[in-house]
């Protein structure tokens, strides 16, 4: 049995972003000359990404905060940081009920999205029936068993990424967001799949032990669009700090996990080949290559008696 906290925290994937992750964030994103007008974090939380976008971004004409959680409203209403600037403004909001297109378009300016959108799967939120997950739909076009088994669990962050990616395709803009790495990939693979823009994609590594005392996998990605680029690759980053990438990306519709190393290879590639290539052969094979003792004896699933030598 699970506490209300231990709900809540599941519910809304509640991994607050530290103040200083948060400021490492916006100094990558003024490295990489990322210069907006308006700034959104539609899922504000107690406030560290709008602290760091208020020091960061001096230029910047509006910085808009969104939150559904009453009790972090109530400690970004306290912050004195927040109050003092002008640009400043927090607004009560549920991600999954807001209207966003016009308040984007109210503004008509250069945008940046930045935030750290809720870890957590939809299945997971079903386990403790929590509320916090957009209305369900089959979004990703599954069909049959897919459709209603494991495959079409997803992670609430994904759904809400993909609404953003819309959001920024009309006039571009920036999206900088704190995501799982197996979103990120998720996220260039259904950009390339609907043919949307997309000027450029990167990913950071980011250690999440120390940062939110979590074992998973989770980058900074940092996405440009404009109104027709369609630049389906995505240049990876072993660190914030990193200066040096691999990029992964689209050659022949297949996705590459080193597209350059590829492309220098590429004369060995055939993609017309009939013979394809077995990496489960361990367990194809698994009746042959399992043994069972009994007593002295090895035996396989054909029921053959083995002598290991």
């Amino acid at each position: 049995m699970i506490s209300n906290s231990q709900k809540a925290k599941i519910e809304y994937g509640d991994f607050q972003t530290t103040l200083e992750l948060a400021n490492l964030v916006c100094q990558k994103l003024l490295e990489l000359k990322i210069d907006p007008d308006l700034i959104i974090e539609p899922t504000c939380g107690v406030g560290s990404f709008l602290e760091a976008t208020v020091r960061s971004f001096k230029l910047t004409n509006k910085i808009i905060g969104v939150e559904v959680n009453q009790s972090y409203l109530q400690i970004l209403q306290v912050n004195q940081q927040l109050i003092e600037d002008e640009r400043i403004e927090i607004i009560a909001g549920d991600f999954f009920q807001y209207d966003w297109i016009p308040l984007i378009e109210k503004f008509n300016e250069k945008v940046l999205i930045i935030g750290n959108f809720p870890w957590v799967t939809n299945s997971q939120q079903g386990t403790i029936d929590g509320r916090n997950l957009p209305k369900k739909t089959n979004f990703q076009k599954y069909t049959g068993l897919d459709a209603i088994t494991g495959k079409s669990n997803f992670d609430i962050s994904e759904w809400m990424l993909i609404q953003t990616i819309h959001w920024l395709q009309k006039d571009g803009g920036y999206l900088a967001m704190l995501c799982k790495s197996s979103v990120s990939r998720k996220i260039l693979n259904y950009i390339h799949a609907k043919g949307l823009n997309l000027a450029s994609c990167s990913t950071y590594k980011i250690d999440t032990k120390k940062y939110f005392n979590a074992n998973v996998e989770a980058c900074l990605l940092v996405c440009k669009f404009d109104l027709n680029s369609r630049n389906y690759y995505c240049d990876v980053f072993s660190s914030l700090e990193s200066q040096t990438s691999c990029r992964i990306g689209y050659d022949n519709n297949i996705l590459i996990k080193d597209l350059d190393s590829f492309q220098k290879l590429s004369m060995l590639y055939d993609p017309n080949a009939i013979i394809k290539w077995r990496s489960g052969i361990k367990h194809d094979c698994s009746s042959v290559m399992e043994l069972r003792k009994i007593d002295s004896m090895f035996i396989n699933g054909l029921g053959e008696i083995i002598v290991l030598i």
